[in-house]
C-alpha cells in the first residue's frame, strides 16, 4: 500500500483532473502564443518598413534626378511649391487617413468594404477643390512673371489627386494588417517612376511639369492595385452598409483636432521653405530641401512603423499593455536613430558630394544639425501614434501649437541670421518642444489611469 501511495506521488504531473493541462503546460501554450504573435508583428513591420522605403526610395530619387539636373533656382521653386502641396496633403490625411486608422480598426472594422468606399468618394470631393485651388495659384504665378513656381503648381494639380489616393489606400492596407499589399504597390511605384523618369532624362524631356506627370502616373498605377488588392472601386462605389451621416460625423469629431495639428505640423517644418527665400533666395530652398532628402529614409521608415503601431496600441490600451508597451517602442526608436545620426555626421563630406554631384558641397557639414532630426522626430512619431490610439487629437494638436509658435518666432529669427542652417536648428527646436509636451500629456493619461482604480475602491 505505502510502495502504491509513493509511486502515485512520484508519478510526474502531466495532467490534472479530467486531464486538464497543468500550469506548465499552460505556461509552454503562453510563451508559444506569444512568440507567435512577435513573429507576426516582426513580419508586419518588414513589410511596412517595405513599404515606405519604396515610396520614400522612388521619391528620393527623383528629387536626387531634380536636385542633379535642375539649377538650385528651379529645384527650389519645385520645394516651395511641393512643401504648398504637402498642407494639402496634410488636411487630406487629417480628415480621412488618420480617423480611418482608429475607427477602421474598431468601430467599422466588419464593415470596412462599405466604410472606406465612403472615404474614396470623399477624397474625389475634397481633392476636386484642391486641384482647383492649386491649378489658380500656378496660372496667378504664371501670369505675374514667377514662370517656375507657376509650372510648379499646375503640374501638382494635376497629379495631386493620384498621389494622395495612393496615401489612403496604402493606409488601408495598415489598417487591414496587410503591409505586404502595400509593399507590392510600392514596388510597382519604385519601377515606373523611377524608370519613366530616367526615359524622360535621356529624351531631354526631364522637368518640373512632366517629373510630376510621371509621379501621378506611377501614383494611379498604384492605386489600381490597391483597391484591387482591398476588393473596394477606386471611384468610392458604396453599398449603403454604412451611415453617411455617421461617418462623416465620426471623421469631423476627430478629424477637427487631426486637421488643427497637421496645419500647426506644416507650419513647423513647412513655413522655412516660404520665409527663406526672402534672404537666402529660392536657391537657398534648395539646398534646404535638398539636405532634408538626405534623412528622409529614415525619416519615412519611422512613420510607417508609427502608423502600423495605431491598430497596435489600440489593442495594447483594450489589454492594459500600453504605459509598458511605449518606451520599449521609443528606445528602440532611438537606437537607429541616432546610428543614422552619427553616419551623415561622420561622412557628411562624401554623401553630399557623391549624391549631388558637388553642387551643394558648401553645405555638407550641417548634417551634423540634420541628422538629429529623425532622433527627434522619432520620438514624436511614436507619441503621436499613443495619443491617436487614445483618441486623444486634441492633445495631439496642442503639441503642435507649441512646436508651431516656437517656429514662427524663433525658428524664423534663427532663419534670418544662418539661412539654411537657422532653419534647421529652428525645425529641431520645435521637434524638441513637440516631444515634451506630448511626453508630459501621455504621463498624466498613464498617472490618471492607475489612480482610477484605487478611487473606484475607496468610493
Amino acid at each position: 500500500m505505502l510502495r502504491t501511495v509513493a509511486r502515485v506521488r512520484s508519478a510526474p504531473r502531466t495532467a490534472g483532473i479530467s486531464g486538464q493541462p497543468t500550469t506548465t503546460t499552460r505556461d509552454e501554450q503562453r510563451r508559444s502564443r506569444v512568440r507567435a504573435e512577435v513573429i507576426r508583428w516582426v513580419n508586419r513591420g518588414f513589410w511596412a518598413v517595405m513599404d515606405q522605403g519604396l515610396f520614400a526610395l522612388s521619391n528620393f530619387a527623383v528629387n536626387l534626378l531634380l536636385a542633379r539636373w535642375l539649377s538650385p533656382q528651379e529645384y527650389g521653386g519645385f520645394a516651395s511649391a511641393y512643401a504648398v502641396f504637402l498642407l494639402l496633403g496634410m488636411a487630406h490625411t487629417a480628415l480621412l487617413t488618420e480617423p480611418m486608422l482608429v475607427f477602421g480598426s474598431g468601430k467599422y472594422a466588419s464593415r470596412f468594404s462599405d466604410y472606406l468606399a465612403l472615404l474614396l468618394r470623399a477624397h474625389w470631393l475634397l481633392m476636386g477643390a484642391g486641384s482647383l485651388l492649386l491649378a489658380c495659384a500656378g496660372l496667378a504665378l504664371w501670369g505675374a512673371g514667377v514662370v517656375l513656381l507657376g509650372k510648379a503648381f499646375l503640374g501638382l494639380a494635376a497629379a495631386a489627386p493620384f498621389v494622395l489616393l495612393t496615401w489612403l489606400l496604402r493606409r488601408a492596407c495598415f489598417v487591414r494588417l496587410r503591409p505586404e499589399w502595400a509593399a507590392t504597390a510600392g514596388g510597382l511605384y519604385f519601377a515606373l517612376l523611377v524608370s519613366g523618369t530616367y526615359l524622360l532624362y535621356r529624351r531631354g524631356d526631364l522637368s518640373v511639369i512632366t517629373a510630376l506627370a510621371m509621379l501621378g502616373l506611377a501614383s494611379l498605377v498604384a492605386s489600381l492595385w490597391l483597391s484591387h488588392r482591398l476588393r473596394v472601386s477606386p471611384v468610392g462605389r458604396t453599398r449603403g452598409a454604412v451611415p453617411r451621416d455617421e461617418v462623416v460625423a465620426d471623421h469631423w469629431t476627430y478629424g477637427r483636432w487631426a486637421l488643427g495639428s497637421s496645419g500647426l505640423s506644416w507650419v513647423s517644418e513647412g513655413v522655412y521653405y516660404v520665409v527663406l527665400p526672402i534672404w537666402g533666395g529660392l536657391a537657398a530652398s534648395g539646398a534646404l530641401k535638398a539636405l532634408t532628402n538626405l534623412i528622409m529614409p529614415v525619416a519615412q521608415a519611422q512613420s510607417a512603423l508609427s502608423i502600423l503601431m495605431v491598430p497596435g496600441f489600440v489593442r495594447a490600451r483594450r489589454e492594459g499593455r500600453m504605459r509598458h508597451l511605449v518606451p520599449v517602442v521609443m528606445g528602440l526608436f532611438a537606437v537607429g536613430a541616432a546610428s543614422y545620426w552619427v553616419c551623415l555626421g561622420v561622412w557628411h563630406r562624401e554623401i553630399v558630394h557623391w549624391i549631388y554631384g558637388g553642387q551643394y558641397d558648401g553645405y555638407s557639414a550641417l548634417l551634423w544639425v540634420f541628422g538629429v532630426l529623425p532622433l527627434l522626430g522619432g520620438m514624436s512619431d511614436v507619441l503621436v501614434a499613443v495619443l491617436r490610439a487614445l483618441e486623444r487629437p486634441d492633445l495631439i494638436c496642442r503639441g503642435y501649437a507649441g512646436a508651431a509658435a516656437l517656429a514662427v518666432s524663433v525658428g524664423i529669427a534663427l532663419t534670418a541670421v544662418w539661412r539654411v542652417g537657422g532653419a534647421a536648428l529652428g525645425y529641431a527646436c520645435s521637434l524638441a518642444l513637440l516631444g515634451g509636451i506630448l511626453w508630459l500629456s501621455f504621463a498624466k493619461l498613464s498617472a490618471a489611469a492607475r489612480a482610477e482604480p484605487v478611487q473606484s475602491v475607496e468610493s
